[in-house]
């Protein structure tokens, strides 16, 4: 990917049911994405993210065509996260060109969460990781978070 300005990746199951009225809402499963390097100038996001933006929890607007600048400013600088179930994060590196205060991975609503081999911004004043209503989550093999495993989380927030 070259020269993306806005989301380099964007998965979002929404409920705009425009077909028949009998119509359900479906299900994204078994998505595995795998080798993907995002080139851009200088190959950073731009960061700066306030800790305000920490308590952000942004609208699930499911009726709403889904564009990713519908939802920004977002409360993490890499990975928003929402309502899943299995999943594994892994050799993930991210920079930042100015320091960011919002968490680099943010999680509400999701279990079985595993997360190994994490490289974060240098620069990043805010935490690794800020976890809602997580359950089943585990990090190993990161520079920047102790190995940790948790059962139920509320709320917390990991360096």
């Amino acid at each position: 990917m070259r020269d993306i300005r806005n989301a380099p990746l964007f998965l979002r199951l929404g409920a705009r049911l425009r077909g028949p009225k009998d119509i359900n809402v479906g299900t994204l499963k078994r998505v595995i994405i795998r080798d993907i390097t995002r080139y851009a100038p200088a190959n950073v996001q731009r960061g700066g993210g306030s800790d305000g933006l920490t308590a952000v929890d942004p609208p699930e607007q499911e009726k709403d065509y889904p564009e990713p600048s519908r939802f920004a400013p977002l409360p993490a600088q890499a990975l928003f996260m929402r309502h899943a179930k299995a999943v594994d994060v892994s050799d993930v590196a991210i920079a930042s060109e100015a320091a960011d205060a919002r968490p680099v991975y943010w999680l509400d609503d999701v279990d079985g969460a595993s997360f190994s081999h994490l490289r974060v911004p240098r620069n990043a004043s805010g935490p690794t990781f800020l976890l809602h209503h997580t359950r089943n989550f585990r990090v190993v093999a990161s520079d920047a978070v102790p190995d940790t495993a948790l059962g139920m989380v509320a709320q917390k927030s990991l360096p």
